[in-house]
């Protein structure tokens, strides 16, 4: 035996450049596996970390929560979950002295938690005597009283500097707070004994713990650790720390998609590899039976030696990218890919032709078969199996194709390319036509999809804020308008919803979408935000409606009426020019009204004249009818509007107002609201119209169907914004705008601000789109690495294989220049025919699933659905595949240069 692990030995040595290319390759292939898991692993990670830095300080919290004041101390159970410090606080429920309402707590750690912006800091507390300070601007004589009727001294005010005093859910809000500075002391206050209070042991959330241990073993401790502080409830975010793993895992778990492609270049490679190495040991086989080996014994010593170089470069390819990507994990499949290798490469050596070509049948029809059903299933996650399936079509496909260049031998060519296209249908040319064709269409692939991520983040961007930024209404500030300032680049949106009805009972909801014509028009990457192939100027001008202008009013105005009964009241609506509404009452004087139009917004024009019920009237008729004593009648009546300068028609105003205020609008809107809607919502239309039955049963002519629109998620109308106010304020005037989009990045303090830019950098560097990125450049060098190795190991094939051809062509006298032209040409040869279908797969590859599989890179249903984008893969493809080219021109160059030509195997001899 050991003379054959010698002999194996001797093989690789021999041949050692051949070995060391097969040996390249199977490394670059097998550290795929480690660098993909290590790059899902860190995806994770980061997952993580991103998710817990987004927190609000307040939402990161984690509290053990008691109604005991001497509750125990549960500081070493938290150290489990963090190594954060522990704070303790308390706070009684809301307390009301002498009509004062206020919460009343403690801290510990008050000293380091707030900072001290008048008076002094508490300190003595006993059961009938406790100072304390007030938390923010609530101190006043009236307060302190009321205080001190409960044994409360007030030393002084403080300001909070730590969000986790009495944050997240302990936070009491807009009330007012009065803080002790011990808890224990506090809590036995001798006129609060009766009183319940929560004791908080609170804490932050360590995300580099988290991440280090990973969120299921987190999880789990947060579970024990809730079991060993029972009674007291433990208060975590593992629901945020849930979702965020799970996002990472899901989108993390996909890059075994580009385990599959590698896959795939790994069978062409090893087969490419294994033919090339066939005919050595084919040689060393019968050199081996002149001296008296059996078959068995001459197998062994290729197989030992196969599995010798397989192993090493297995062991050096998996540790190189375990250092690289600072894991162990991916070794498992690292290992099986190994196998597989030795397995393919060994069945390439010893397999007949006759068998080996029943196998590539079979191949072949397993692989369409699966590239049909992958993309058949119409599933994204099947979507995953197209590119290493189709990668290995196309590979087949190249191998069917390159033997035809043999025929090529029988034209009128130039002796080079005759000679170099002799004995096209060996197994070495078929094999390396094969992986370059799966090899560029994986390159073109990889760097289509790099390329969709970065156009969809744009995309999703663009979505998200149609121009520089979209400044709406926030918790604090509900009514964005107001502190909005108009101007040229503020275009002020409507958006509410509508519900339609097309059959009783059944009830549809859409968003509804005032949008001004030019914000159609200057929206960033309408045709891939909306999906619509119409342009939006197209768009933009078919929503268009020209309204009939009224006056431009401001300070004071009046209105002649007459025959007005004391028991109604007047006012005028209004609307700036970029649609803003106001409120004006008129004040009655003899059969004048008159009001003040404050210069708020410019471009203010009257758009209806509201007749409404006195509140004292009305209080006065609900009084009668609700006790019963008479049933008084709405106002009802008519008036007299004079000629006037505000727009509102002159004549005689019936009323009666059973049904809420009369409005008497200054132009009609009877003509059907042009519209543009979704394909669901288009397909509910009768005669093209649409009723509205939520919106006062405005009809809406639908113009465009649109199958997106930006910012909107499902159904949607979109129309012209002061068309549809127009409607909108002839049933119910004063619909405020609700959003602004400008054309320039705004900053609105206390309003809800998104900035396409801080969108598009959000997406593009998310921890799994960055990772995911990170590791499509790798592969993509990786897979450029091995097509050059393999185009190399297939030109020293050729020169081995050929020996004998060339010692023959030579000694008849041809010059080693043109034998060596004739070694490139065979090269070329096949790279001519492979390279083309390697794109063209590659491109349809990009074009079908690359969009597909895009969406799954950030984790979550993103918008819009993003679109195959071929970008700088095919020109990474041919710029590599030239570069190949140029290193084999300068191999195949040095080559044929001894001083005498050298037979076939002299070197066995």
């Amino acid at each position: 035996m050991s003379f054959l692990v010698r002999l194996a030995f001797a093989q690789v040595r021999h041949h050692l450049r051949r070995w060391l290319l097969y040996a390249a390759g199977v490394a670059l292939v097998v550290a795929v596996p480690v660098l993909t898991a290590g790059s899902a692993a860190d995806a994770r990670r980061d997952e993580i970390t991103h998710a817990a830095a987004s927190l609000a300080v307040p939402d990161r919290m984690i509290a053990v929560t008691s109604p005991s004041s001497d509750a125990p101390d549960v500081t070493h159970q938290l150290a489990r979950l963090t190594s954060a410090p522990v704070r303790r606080q308390m706070a009684f429920r809301e307390l009301t002295s002498r009509g004062e309402e206020f919460f009343l707590g403690a801290a510990d750690a008050l000293r380091t938690q707030t900072r001290l912006t008048a008076g002094a800091w508490p300190s003595s507390c006993t059961p009938t005597r406790c100072e304390a300070v007030v938390l923010g601007n609530g101190d006043s004589p009236a307060v302190r009283q009321a205080l001190a009727d409960l044994g409360v001294v007030i030393t002084g005010s403080v300001e909070r500097t730590d969000p986790l005093l009495l944050g997240g859910e302990f936070d009491p809000g807009d009330h007012r707070i009065v803080l002790g500075s011990d808890v224990t002391a506090m809590g036995r206050l001798a006129s609060l004994s009766g009183f319940s209070r929560h004791v908080d042991q609170v804490t932050s959330l360590d995300a580099a713990h988290v991440r280090d241990v990973g969120v299921p073993a987190y999880v789990r401790t947060v579970g024990r650790v809730g079991e060993a502080v029972q009674p007291s409830q433990l208060v975590a975010p593992t629901d945020a720390l849930r979702a965020a793993d799970a996002r990472g895992a899901k989108a993390g778990s996909r890059f075994v998609v580009l385990d599959a492609l590698f896959a795939a270049l790994l069978a062409g490679f090893v087969v490419l590899a294994a033919a090339a190495l066939r005919r050595e040991g084919d040689a060393l086989a019968a050199v081996l039976r002149r001296r008296g080996a059996r078959p068995a014994q001459s197998l062994a010593v290729v197989t030992l030696a196969l599995g010798l170089v397989t192993l090493a470069a297995a062991v050096v390819g998996i540790g190189v990218a375990a250092v690289v990507a600072q894991t162990a994990a991916g070794i498992r499949s690292a290992m099986a890919f190994a196998i597989a290798t030795l397995v393919l490469a060994e069945a390439t050596l010893v397999l007949r032709a006759s068998v080996a070509l029943r196998i590539r049948a079979g191949l072949e029809l397993l692989a369409v078969a699966g590239l049909v059903a992958a993309i058949a299933s119409g599933e994204r996650d099947g979507r995953w199996l197209v590119p290493p399936l189709a990668c290995l079509v196309a590979g087949l496909v190249a191998a069917r194709l390159v033997p035809a260049v043999a025929g090529l031998e029988r034209w009128r060519l130039p002796v080079t390319a005759r000679i170099a296209l002799a004995g096209r249908t060996a197994l070495a040319p078929v094999a390396t036509g094969a992986l370059v064709a799966a090899a560029l269409a994986a390159v073109t692939f990889v760097g289509g999809y790099r390329a969709t991520i970065d156009t969809s983040a744009r995309d999703q961007a663009a979505w998200t804020s149609p121009l520089a930024s979209v400044v709406s209404a926030s918790i604090a500030h509900p009514t964005a308008s107001v502190l909005v300032e108009p101007g040229p680049g503020v275009l002020p949106v409507v958006r509410t919803k509508a519900t339609l009805t097309p059959a009783p009972g059944i009830h549809v909801t859409a968003s509804l979408l005032g949008v001004p014509p030019a914000a159609l028009t200057r929206a960033a990457r309408w045709e891939a935000t909306s999906g619509s192939s119409l342009s939006a100027s197209t768009v933009s001008r078919r929503l268009q409606v020209d309204l009939a202008s009224s006056p431009v009013v401001s300070g004071a105005v009046s209105l002649p009426v007459s025959g007005a009964a004391p028991d109604v009241e007047f006012s005028l609506w209004l609307r700036s020019s970029d649609g803003r509404p106001l409120s004006v009452p008129l004040v009655r004087r003899g059969d004048e009204l008159t009001g003040t139009v404050p210069p708020r917004w410019p471009g203010l024009h009257v758009t209806e004249l509201q007749i409404a019920e006195t509140a004292a009237h009305q209080q006065h008729r609900l009084h009668a009818t609700g006790e019963g004593t008479a049933d008084v009648a709405p106002p009802a009546g008519s008036v007299t509007v004079g000629d006037n300068g505000l727009g509102i028609p002159a004549g005689v105003v019936d009323y009666r107002l059973d049904g809420g205020p009369r409005l008497v609008p200054t132009a009609a809107t009877s003509d059907p609201l042009p519209i543009a809607v979704d394909r669901a919502t288009a397909r509910l239309a009768q005669d093209g119209r649409l009723r509205l039955s939520s919106a006062g049963g405005i009809v809406g002519r639908v113009v465009a169907v649109l199958p997106g629109f930006p910012s909107v998620v499902g159904r949607f109308i979109v129309a012209d914004r002061d068309a549809l106010l127009s409607h909108l304020d002839a049933v119910a005037p004063g619909q405020n705008v609700t959003e602004f989009w400008t054309t320039q990045a705004t900053e609105a303090p206390g309003l809800t601000t998104v900035s396409q830019a801080a969108v598009a950098d959000q997406q593009r560097y998310d921890p799994i789109v960055a990772g995911t990125i990170d590791l499509l450049m790798v592969l993509l060098a990786l897979a450029l690495a091995l097509l050059l190795v393999a185009l190399v190991l297939f030109l020293v094939g050729e020169r081995r294989d050929a020996a004998g051809e060339l010692f023959a062509w030579e000694a008849d006298g041809l010059s080693p220049r043109l034998l060596r032209s004739a070694l490139l040409l065979r090269v070329v040869a096949v790279v001519a025919v492979a390279a083309p279908i390697g794109l063209v797969a590659g491109l349809l590859l990009v074009r079908t699933t690359a969009g597909s599989i895009a969406a799954g890179a950030w984790g979550v249903d993103v918008h819009p659905t993003p679109h195959g984008v071929a970008g700088w893969g095919w020109a990474t493809a041919l710029a590599g595949l030239v570069l190949a080219l140029a290193v084999v021109a300068v191999l195949a160059g040095r080559m044929l240069r001894e001083r005498w030509p050298v037979p076939q195997e002299v070197d066995l001899r």
